[in-house]
């Protein structure tokens, strides 16, 4: 199968690591990344001031609990949700199945090639 698992609307990769997965959402980074470019070229004054905020919420924030950490998580949803990112990806359908085996798929325990001929 495929490291590539789900082909829409955002590739997703499933790489396996020893214990663990890297999961590649570059395609969807990608999106991101343009929809910033837009909305710089739009009213890049406005994004600044946003990304301004957020940092200085950023620098604010010195627990997980903090005030600040959950302003800084609000000024980053508002931001994405203004971007139509809403913080999260959708995958459909059949892709479910795919990302999901193929996640299981690099956890699993593999064998080493020395461990093939062992006794």
């Amino acid at each position: 199968m495929s490291n590539l698992p789900v082909d829409g609307p955002h590739r997703i990769g499933v790489y396996p690591l020893p214990g663990g997965a890297r999961i590649d959402i570059s395609h969807y980074l990608t999106s991101v990344i343009l929809s910033l470019a837009e909305a710089a070229a739009e009213d890049g004054g406005t994004l600044l001031e946003e990304l301004r905020e957020i940092a200085d919420a950023h620098s604010a924030s010195t627990g997980a609990d903090s005030h600040a950490a959950h302003q800084r998580d609000q000024l980053v949803t508002d931001l994405l949700d203004g971007l139509g990112h809403e913080g999260s990806m959708t995958v459909y359908g059949p892709g479910v199945e795919r990302l999901a085996d193929a996640l299981l798929r690099a956890v699993r325990p593999r064998l080493v090639p020395g461990q093939r001929g062992a006794a």
